[in-house]
């Protein structure tokens, strides 16, 4: 059996919030919004859904909106995000 570590990649994430219309979001995420790839969530007990490769995925405030190094959006738990990435500038 052989053992595989994961390639370093450089992703843009957003930490969601109840963000107001004139707040400064990142552009993408605004984007997201507009194309109706990310949005309020017709779930309950979710703040938001985002449409990925797989299918729709809900996500609440705290959790991070993440897009990918092929330009795919996906949510990630907020804890488990701060334990898979660290901040580059």
């Amino acid at each position: 059996m052989s053992k595989y570590q994961k390639k370093p990649v450089t992703i843009e994430a957003w930490k969601s919030y109840d963000f107001k219309l004139d707040d400064n979001l990142p552009l993408w995420v605004i984007d997201a919004f507009n194309m109706r790839r990310v949005g309020n969530a017709c779930k309950k007990g979710f703040d938001y859904c985002v449409i990925t490769l797989e299918g729709k995925m809900y996500f609440n405030n705290g959790d991070y909106l993440v897009k990918g190094v092929r330009g795919e959006l996906y949510s990630c738990k907020s804890d488990i995000f701060e334990e898979t990435y660290t901040m580059v500038d």
